[in-house]
């Protein structure tokens, strides 16, 4: 019998209501992570990867965001059912995240010592302030901040951007949370700090035990850390599966095409296949599957009239296609 899963997100759905209309961002996302697994929610930008994210926390700002429907179920709660005050026992503490871009996210007036230390006295009971702070300094310098005491008392303009995401790693972990989500964590960082941002998640789960939630546009990045993959397109879950299924045997069109158009280590010539067209807009989406317009296996009178429901093909795989169950 499977393990039950730490996190499922089943048929959630979001919107935004905006000036000039209705933003589908999300619509009947689903997938779930283990205890101690990885998953990659992968795809373009725009495609609702952070939305999805940031509704998990229940950080939408409502308006203009609205969740249509759909469940987040935490350890078998759900936690779009939680008050206030329920979630915010949960966010920091059991749940937490690496937002996007840590040179926006840090507060650029507070310390770096005052805002690691923020959710250790939130949801630590630690007696004193010297033990807030010991556990701050051991902390940052297993993120591998170098005279870590040193550097309580600086702010987030004085780090550079590979130290910044440490230090919001660090604010993420400071109280061992069982899952941990990562919106593009490695996103302006040059090719060596990217890779002991990697190094440093992968001991995260093996030291920690934490899951890890991975949010990326890079299937390289993906493939190196993840256990499974989900493939998002234009705020629809289109693929889902094992890391190893979905790089080398891929089933929708969508992440063949996105796999066809990225440069290979292993092949002395090769010629690249751009995705034709462009991603639609979330306010004017296509009827039927949203990618046929840029398919190249397109049905007529079936891809562009009927959405195709997600089939499961075998056992921990799906897929949004009508190539598949006809």
């Amino acid at each position: 019998m499977d393990e039950k899963p730490l996190l499922e997100v089943k048929n959630l759905s979001v919107n935004f209501y905006i000036r000039h209309g209705v933003v589908n961002a999300v619509t009947d996302a689903s997938f779930k992570i283990r205890k101690n697994e990885i998953l990659g929610l992968v795809g373009e930008s725009g495609c609702g990867k952070s939305v999805t994210a940031l509704s998990i926390l229940r950080l939408l700002l409502e308006p203009p965001a609205k969740i249509m429907g759909g469940r987040i179920l935490y350890k078998g709660e759900d936690l779009l059912e939680k008050t206030e005050k329920e979630i915010r026992e949960i966010r920091g503490k059991e749940i937490s995240m690496i937002f996007q871009n840590p040179l926006s996210s840090l507060n650029p007036v507070l310390t770096i010592g005052f805002q690691v230390s923020e959710p250790i006295i939130l949801h630590q009971n630690l007696k004193n302030d010297e033990e807030v702070k010991r556990r701050t300094v051991e902390i940052l310098r297993q993120m591998g901040i170098p005279e870590a005491e040193k550097r309580l008392k600086e702010y987030p303009h004085a780090f550079s951007g590979g130290m910044r995401q440490r230090t919001m790693i660090a604010m993420a972990l400071s109280c061992n949370p069982s899952l941990l989500i990562a919106d593009e964590p490695t996103t302006s960082l040059d090719v060596t700090i990217q890779l002991q941002i990697l190094k440093l998640m992968r001991n995260l789960r093996r030291d920690v035990g934490s899951s890890i939630l991975l949010i990326t546009h890079d299937f390289g990045v993906a493939a190196q850390l993840c256990d499974t993959i989900a493939v998002m397109y234009a705020g629809e879950t289109v693929e889902y599966g094992s890391a190893v299924d979905v790089l080398k045997d891929p089933k929708h069109p969508y992440t063949k095409c996105l796999l066809r158009s990225i440069p290979r280590i292993d092949v002395d010539i090769e010629r690249l296949e751009p995705i034709k067209g462009s991603v639609p807009n979330a306010m004017n989406l296509p009827d039927g599957c949203r990618f046929h317009p840029r398919c190249p296996y397109m049905i007529e009178d079936t891809c562009e009239k009927i959405k195709p429901e997600a089939r499961q093909l075998t056992e921990g795989r799906l897929v949004r296609c009508h190539l598949y169950g006809r």
